[in-house]
């Protein structure tokens, strides 16, 4: 990623001044610095002196107040560009980064190492765990938690992914149930579909899997949206709060895949979580620790309103930071729009005390379908395609084909997600979220599978799948029987096999599992509604009714074809079953021959015969 920053002398030359300036050597860094004894969930009301030393010269807050922030929010990779307060915080962050820590083990150098010292508190003199404040030790499983999942970064456990700043210990079962999802607000958004995480009777988190989100308890998501703006910055991760995997930085020499997902569901979201949990005591002394270890530190604890100046956005009023007082708000709704099934609702809070206003998102409610006819009960949208897709154990060129997995009665959308699919009596109505594929046949019976003109390929050094505009060999797939229920595997030329796996598909070595069988359900003909196929997405030109032959025109022809259809003769590939009924009544018989002849000897007829079918369902 190409990233405009101050000339290198110049930022070596800060990086001195600010080096000395914070009373920091290189040989003090990383030397395990006095316990974290600050109070927790205590606003922190000043700065300390580690924090004011930190600014000066160029990086001096004055200054930095001034910098222009982002021209354009509508992507986080686009609010990085031309952003110069951006650039220079990357720059501050960066050179005066000088000791990194190990990710693994508990020997000095290592994050476990310096967490006895970084997050240990007051009243314990073990650390604590992050999104829990559940004291280290005893029958209490520790993992190290990347608050920004490496998953969906290019680090993986060094660099990025074993900076102090941003690594912390997690419970192992709360870092288990946080897995890679998406920070957001579930409670008071969703009326189901999620659960509560608690410990010993606490409730701790919220997690909904099926809109891939996690949400932590109030009191550690201004700490969550901090992180998430410090490893934004420091390390170039576009992926904020829009998916960017078209944009994404090198790789770190330990790491090999990026899914480029963001990691928090909004940029209203991250601020809002930055501004109702503000700074307190122990963050920022754990702010002034980390710096005695690494050299750097995260600006956004120290200065949380830059956040806001970054996305150039209007601070909000009364907002509490470590310089500023804060309004002890007051909150009462005001407003209120309640969610559709698709669009989401929306709560006004106004501060009775400063005038300061929250909203707060109502997820959309999705669509019902309790009477199982395939159409909303609430908006009575349709919600499948009625194209008839059949199963099968083979495919043909030119099939549209919808990858079914009996196991978890799901398919896959675009991102290669699952979604629910509609399967009954050996019949697929495919939704139009599903992504419905084309087989394209190759040699050795071997075949593409393209949605929306890209090709469903396999990296070739990961176990990773997406779809591209250009094929290569992991593009190239083949079915084998699995000998269940007309099930199938579906191997790749590179030796993976096709898998759903945690609500995705993904690709492993050749097991047999549920997870690897799947079903197909194909159909030859396209499904054209306004000129285009509902299934693969094809612009067509409707034929003429009574063109039963397909050259375009009405004529004799198109009579002795119609007569063969219903004789079961063999039809040329160019029949055209949509413009057979030429009288119009929903039936194909000897009586659409008839008044195709009729047409034909300008007597009285069908006016439609001979003119584009419109609507056509094929």
């Amino acid at each position: 990623m190409k990233r405009k920053i101050l000339r290198r002398g110049t930022a070596t030359l800060l990086t001195v001044i600010l080096t000395l300036a914070s009373c920091l050597t290189t040989a003090a860094l990383g030397t395990l610095p006095d316990k974290n004894t600050a109070v927790r969930h205590q606003v922190c009301t000043s700065l300390t002196e580690e924090a004011k030393a930190y600014y000066n010269g160029v990086y001096d807050y004055a200054r930095l107040s001034r910098l222009d922030g982002a021209e354009s929010t509508a992507t986080s990779y686009e609010a990085m560009q031309g952003n110069k307060l951006f650039d220079a915080l990357h720059t501050l962050m960066t050179d005066t980064h000088q000791f990194y820590t190990g990710y693994s083990g508990y020997k000095n150098g290592s994050l476990a190492y310096f967490w006895a010292s970084t997050d240990t508190t007051a009243t314990s003199d073990n650390y604590v765990m992050f999104y829990s404040d559940i004291p280290s030790g005893g029958d209490v499983q520790m993992n190290r938690e990347h608050i920004w999942p490496k998953s969906h970064a290019s680090f993986y456990t060094s660099g990025g992914g074993a900076d102090l700043h941003h690594l912390r210990p997690s419970v192992a079962s709360l870092n288990l149930a946080k897995s890679d999802h998406i920070f957001g607000d579930i409670n008071g958004v969703f009326t189901s579909g999620y659960t509560e995480g608690t410990i010993d009777g606490e409730v701790l988190y919220y997690v909904n899997k099926d809109a891939d989100l996690f949400e932590c308890k109030d009191d550690v998501k201004g700490d969550v949206a901090r992180i998430l703006l410090y490893v934004y910055c420091r390390w170039l991760q576009p992926n904020l709060y829009s998916t960017e995997a078209a944009h994404l930085p090198a790789f770190d020499a330990d790491d090999t895949t990026n899914n480029g997902v963001k990691v928090i569901e909004s940029l209203d979201t991250l601020l809002q979580w930055c501004e109702t949990d503000p700074v307190d005591e122990w963050e920022m002394r754990r702010n002034d620790l980390t710096e005695e270890v690494q050299g750097n530190r995260n600006v956004f604890i120290d200065y949380p309103e830059l956040a806001w100046q970054l996305f150039d956005r209007e601070l909000p009023a009364g907002m509490a930071t470590p310089t500023h007082i804060g309004c002890p708000h007051q909150y009462s709704e005001v407003a209120r729009t309640q969610a559709g099934c698709t669009d989401d609702g929306v709560i006004t809070e106004r501060c009775n005390l400063c005038g300061n206003e929250l909203t707060h998102r109502l997820a959309a409610l999705g669509h019902s379908d309790q009477n199982e006819d395939e159409i909303c009960d609430r908006c009575e949208q349709p919600l499948t395609i009625p194209a008839d897709m059949t199963k099968a154990t083979e495919l043909h060129d030119g099939d549209h084909v919808v990858i079914y997995h009996p196991s978890t009665k799901t398919t896959v959308n675009d991102e290669l997600a699952t979604i629910s699919a509609k399967v009954r009596g050996n019949v697929c109505h495919p939704t139009p979220d599903c992504a419905v594929m084309t087989a394209e046949v190759a040699e050795n019976e071997m075949f593409y599978l393209k949605h929306n003109d890209c090709y469903l390929t396999v990296s070739e050094t990961v176990n990773q799948l997406s779809f591209r505009q250009t094929p290569d060999a992991g593009s190239l797939w083949k079915l084998t029987s699995a000998e269940t229920n007309g099930q199938v595997y579906i191997d790749n030329a590179n030796g993976k096999r096709l898998k759903i796996y945690a609500g995705k598909a993904t690709n492993d070595y050749a097991g047999t599992t549920p997870a690897y069988r799947f079903e197909l359900y194909t159909r030859s003909e396209h499904y054209e509604e306004n000129g285009k196929c509902l299934l693969c997405g094809e612009t067509m030109t409707a034929p003429l009714l009574g063109d039963t032959d397909g050259d375009d025109k009405v004529t004799i022809t198109d009579v002795t074809t119609l007569q063969k259809y219903l004789a079961d003769y063999e039809m040329p590939d160019s029949f055209c079953l949509r413009a057979t009924d030429a009288n119009g009544d929903g039936v194909v018989n000897i009586e659409d021959a008839t008044e195709i002849q009729k047409w034909l000897a300008s007597l009285p007829s069908n006016e439609a015969i001979g003119k584009p079918i419109t609507n056509s369902k094929g």
